[in-house]
């Protein structure tokens, strides 16, 4: 399995190709707030939102979402918490890979290559 950080990945029709889609949740409100803060301006925010599915869409596109509506540490321990979470799909996918590597291995004759 791959990790990677694609921006607009649902956008480009690719979460498809992907085992997993996490995403960061934050209110527009509070988003546009921070960016406000960063001197970003109503219409660049708007710019940048029309390439991007809405918040929504993208919440119901993920298997995983962090709530990023709160401050940088609570941030921190969320996405420590999805890294556990992932971890442990990957654990329990390499289980379940030596199961079958070792079923092939002791039963040659049951491989179907199709599988």
């Amino acid at each position: 399995m791959t990790l990677a950080e694609i921006p607009l990945l649902c956008e480009a029709g690719l979460a498809g190709e992907t085992d997993l889609v996490a995403t960061v949740f934050c209110p527009d409100g509070v988003r546009h707030e921070r960016l406000h803060g960063r001197g970003w301006s109503e219409e660049r925010i708007a710019e940048i939102d029309s390439w991007q599915w809405s918040q929504a869409r993208k919440v119901r596109a993920a298997h995983l979402v962090i709530d990023n509506s709160g401050s940088l540490d609570e941030l921190r321990t969320r996405a420590g918490a999805m890294l556990g979470v992932v971890l442990g799909m990957l654990r329990a996918r390499s289980e379940r890979d030596m199961e079958t590597l070792r079923d092939l291995f002791e039963h040659p004759d049951t491989f179907d290559e199709t599988d």
